[in-house]
This record gives C-alpha cells, sequence and structure tokens, in this order.
C-alpha cells in the first residue's frame, strides 16, 4: 500500500495546493517534495492520504495515566484535558492515547482547535482528495530525558526534551534550553521516524466527529467466498430433497414391514406386503363370516397401533362371526386403553380382559366387532 503524508499548513488556502510531501511505498520514502505533485500520487489506486499537523497548531499534554486499562487512562487524558482547555468543549477537539511502559508509560493528549481541523479538511477536499488521517508532527521528536532534541522537516521546527515538546521559538526555545546539551536529529533518521508514525498513526485527529466515513466496499477475496456460497445453495437444496427421500423411503420400508408381520400372524404363513390384503379378504370370504371381510377391522387396528408406538400385537386370530381377535401389550395399561378406545371411536364393539405378562408387560385380550 501507498502512503502520502502531507504537511498541513497552519493556515490553509483552498486555492494554494503546495506544500511538503513524502510519498512511502514498501515501508521507505521513495519520493518527496514541497509542490503541488501530491495530487497526481494521491489519485492512485489505494493511496492513504495523511496529514501531519502541523506543530503550531496542536498542544501536547502528557500525564500519568489514571485507569486499570490503557483505554481507560486514554478516556481520562482526554477528559482532563478538554476541561483544563480555556476554550469551549465545542470549540477543541481533543484525543488521547497511551505510550511507554512500565515506568515510562504515560498518558499523551493532543489539544487541536476544531475550527482548524475544519479547515484542513476543506483545504485538502478543494485539491479533490480527502484525508484518511491526520496525526500531529510533534510525534516525529524521538525520547530523551537527558538531552534536547532539535528536529527538522520541511518548514517543521521541532524541539522537545522528554514529553515537552513544542515549536522552536527563538525566544522561548533559547529561555528554556538555556545552555543545555541541544542534539541535533539528522535527517535520515526524522525521515524514519516519519514512516514510522505514518504506520502507526497513533493520536489520529481523525476520530470521533472528525472520524473518515469508510465507503462500503467488496474485496475479492470476500466477493469469492459470497460466489462459492450461492453456488453451494443450489447443492444443499438438491442433498435435503434427496435426504428427505432417503427418510420416507425408509419409512415406507418400515410400513411394509410392520403390514407383513400383523398380516403373516393372521394368516397364520407369511406373505408379501402386496399379498397380504388381498389374502386376508380370501380368508375372511372362505369363513362365511357375516360381518363382512377381515381387512376392515384390521386396518382399523393397524392405524390405531400406528398412533400409539408403545403398543404391539402379540396374537391375532379370526372368528367365522366377523370378530377379531387379538392380544396387546404395552408396558401401561393407559397405552393399550387408548387404543381400545380410539377402535370405539371408529365404530367397533370392543372387549378387553387385562392380564399381566411374565416379563411384567400389561397384556389385553381383545376382541373387535363391528356395532353394525
Amino acid at each position: 500500500m501507498t502512503q502520502l503524508v502531507l504537511l498541513l499548513p497552519e493556515h490553509p488556502q483552498p486555492d494554494a495546493s503546495d506544500t511538503w510531501w513524502w510519498r512511502i511505498a514498501d515501508g521507505e520514502i521513495t519520493e518527496c517534495g514541497d509542490d503541488s505533485r501530491w495530487v497526481q500520487w494521491a489519485a492512485e489506486p489505494g493511496a492513504e492520504l495523511i496529514g501531519l499537523a502541523s506543530a503550531g497548531a496542536v498542544s501536547l499534554v502528557s500525564s500519568e495515566p489514571v485507569g486499570a486499562t490503557d483505554r481507560q487512562a486514554s478516556a481520562v487524558a482526554a477528559a482532563s484535558a478538554r476541561e483544563a482547555s480555556a476554550s469551549d468543549a465545542a470549540d477543541v477537539h481533543v484525543v488521547a492515547c497511551v505510550e511507554g511502559e512500565g515506568e515510562r508509560r504515560h498518558a499523551l493528549a493532543a489539544i487541536v482547535s476544531a475550527e482548524v481541523i475544519d479547515a484542513w479538511l476543506l483545504w485538502c477536499r478543494s485539491c479533490g482528495h480527502d484525508l484518511h488521517a491526520i496525526v500531529p508532527s510533534l510525534l516525529l521528536l524521538p525520547a530523551s530525558d537527558e538531552d534536547w532534541i532539535d528536529a527538522r522537516l520541511g518548514t517543521e521546527h521541532l524541539v522537545g526534551r522528554g514529553h515537552l515538546r513544542f515549536p522552536y521559538e527563538e525566544g522561548l526555545s533559547e529561555a528554556l534550553i538555556g545552555d543545555d546539551r541541544v542534539r541535533r536529529v539528522p535527517a535520515d533518521e526524522v525521515e524514519a521516524a516519519l514512516v514510522r508514525l505514518a504506520r502507526r498513526k497513533p493520536l489520529n485527529l481523525r476520530s470521533g466527529r472528525f472520524a473518515a466515513r469508510r465507503g462500503w466496499g467488496l474485496d475479492r477475496g470476500r466477493a469469492r467466498e459470497l460466489l462459492l456460497l450461492a453456488a453451494c445453495i443450489p447443492l444443499l437444496a438438491l442433498l435435503a430433497a434427496i435426504i428427505s427421500l432417503v427418510r420416507l423411503n425408509r419409512n415406507s420400508d418400515r410400513l411394509d414391514r410392520e403390514t407383513v408381520e400383523v398380516a403373516s400372524a393372521a394368516l397364520g404363513r407369511p406373505v408379501t406386503a402386496e399379498a397380504a390384503l388381498a389374502e386376508l379378504d380370501l380368508v375372511a370370504a372362505r369363513s362365511g363370516g357375516a360381518a363382512g371381510a377381515l381387512s376392515a377391522p384390521l386396518a382399523s387396528l393397524y392405524q390405531q397401533m400406528q398412533a400409539d408406538p408403545a403398543v404391539t400385537a402379540t396374537v391375532l386370530g379370526w372368528q367365522g362371526d366377523g370378530t377379531l381377535s387379538a392380544t396387546l401389550a404395552a408396558s401401561r395399561p393407559e397405552e393399550i386403553n387408548r387404543v381400545l378406545l380410539g377402535l370405539q371411536r371408529s365404530g367397533y364393539r370392543v372387549t378387553a380382559v387385562p392380564r399381566t405378562g411374565a416379563d411384567g408387560r400389561q397384556l389385553a385380550e381383545i376382541t373387535v366387532k363391528s356395532a353394525a
């Protein structure tokens, strides 16, 4: 990704696009200038535009971190800096973070006028682009508790020691520095700090009410995932239909087996599911029963047992007067009673003699006959 760092003018003019700029690619500064060529570099696809806030427009305040986490300490530092500011809360923008570790851990807050940020954003947009981030140029100064640090980048002349950082002013700087030793930072070291600052972007002033709006986009990886998912939906639907057909086929096979078991028990010999009904009707016709075919009461009994799977039939018999006899078994009498009540609701006269089987199950010797 290409990054373009602009030194934001302290007093931006919408009709003047010349400023110091640095183009960063693969972690190195590949080109720089103090003209308007940055406008064409900013038009590169995927280029990230970072504004370097001038030292004269931003104040840095360092304090002891208060809070169990960095996030809590940052919130406390921002609130304290906002309260200490002489301006109205709506007129200033404050961003805070926590830097360092152990004894060097401290909270750092940046205070800038909201009007200045608006002016920077308006200036950049007048040039046809928008800033992705804004960071204070004072953060370029390396930490030093002994020597004063003097660094220059473009038109920025920065001075600081420890957590104290400010733009160079002859009278103020000489009064504070006095005869103390001053280390001038070479240009290559300042540029290396600029690359690190662009990568980390601490104290990004484009946050809160000035946060950059992110446009909706779909990268190639996510688009590929969505296409694969869309292609899988018909396959999943087909798989679900196949599973349903397999289940229905299994249920049909189970019903056929149960039908064969009941019919074979009634006829006293094995029969197939296809021939069961015909064989039962033939036996009933031969018996001369006045009550008609065996299939009707047997089908009704089978239907009731289907509704209550806990009930099984161990013995089936057919009498010439149209009476179906059976021995029903279940773990509880209530389950057998439900089957008997269902037969009665279907129009059959039912008698039952309950008993307990040798295995502890509840049995009932029943007879079923048409009520007509």
